[in-house]
């Protein structure tokens, strides 16, 4: 009878035994499972933590999916034909705590950095049509994801950028659109909004003034860095996107923002610095020209931080 029981003890000690090795193999393969559907989307947006360009690629089923670096419920009009005519404000701001930063005219502001820029192509000369930037799109994030912009910040400036260049030092130290009209922020800022003139009339777009819709400037707000406490962000890596005559768009998930415009539009988590327009002449001059003060090019930049206001 003894040995009965010692058997059945064996017996059970060796079956509890596989099942112990089996959960120990099984466990760590349950975390490298594929999420359950309910998951997807909030890690899908969730920004990411690295450089742009060293994300990695995303699986082929995701790629339709994936969050552009700009929205649909982010992107603000910035010519407007039904209050040009009007006394009413032309503004269109996602904020207006930093108060009136260019007196007088139309501003368009994102509640944090500008990733996108839709304008018209260039029209004919002679033809007496304008030229304009339409509308602006707005960064759901930047990269690092501890980045982002204070856009109330006392350091907070505007660019005057109607007759010749404002450029901000530090900055790339380099001619990144050679005989436009340029506004750059610092190496430490990014653009969050444009100003821009009111214009005429939908029929007359250069009113009595004869300066349309041209983009006068820009505001710069600082870079954040939430996290780790006395770091600083700075721009890593800039570039230009040309829009000139065509799109030059990085990620082009979110769609057509602003169809019948040509669209610059930065990296995931990238952000505008600066802005190049059209040297402006009015068109009635002889000879006249069309370029009405549209931008043509921007600056795109990735953020880096450091543990100083600046890289030495």
């Amino acid at each position: 009878m003894r040995s009965d029981v010692l058997q059945d003890l064996a017996l059970a000690r060796s079956f509890l035994g596989i099942g112990l090795l089996t959960l120990t193999a099984t466990a760590p393969l349950a975390a490298c499972d594929t999420p359950p559907a309910d998951s997807v989307e909030s890690q899908q947006s969730s920004a990411p933590t690295g450089s742009p360009k060293s994300q990695p690629v995303a699986p082929a089923d995701s790629v339709e999916t994936q969050t552009s670096a700009l929205v649909g419920t982010h992107t603000l009009k910035v010519k407007r034909d039904s209050i040009i005519s009007s006394s009413a404000s032309c503004d269109n701001r996602l904020t207006t705590v930093d108060g009136d930063w260019f007196v007088g005219v139309c501003k368009t502001e994102c509640g944090s950095a500008i990733a996108g820029i839709a304008s018209t192509g260039r029209v004919p000369n002679y033809s007496g049509q304008a030229e304009w930037t339409d509308m602006i799109g707005c960064a759901d994030w930047l990269t690092p994801a501890n980045v982002s912009t204070k856009y109330n910040s006392p350091s907070a400036y505007t660019l005057h950028s109607k007759y010749a260049d404002d450029r901000r030092t530090p900055n790339v130290g380099y001619d990144w659109a050679d005989g436009l009209v340029k506004a750059e922020c610092d190496n430490g800022s990014a653009i969050t909004g444009i100003a821009t003139y009111r214009g005429g009339s939908p029929d007359n777009p250069y009113g009595a003034t004869g300066w349309g819709y041209q983009v006068l400037g820009a505001r710069c707000s600082p870079l954040m860095v939430s996290y780790p406490p006395n770091y600083y962000a700075t721009a890593g890596s800039c570039y230009v996107r040309d829009i000139t005559s065509h799109d030059d768009r990085a990620p082009t998930s979110g769609g057509d923002w602003d169809p019948g415009y040509l669209k610059a539009e930065c990296g995931y988590g990238e952000y505008i610095k600066g802005i190049a327009t059209e040297a402006f002449f009015y068109w009635a001059t002889d000879p006249p020209t069309p370029n009405s003060g549209r931008i043509s090019k921007v600056l795109c930049c990735a953020a880096s931080i450091y543990p100083s206001a600046y890289p030495s």
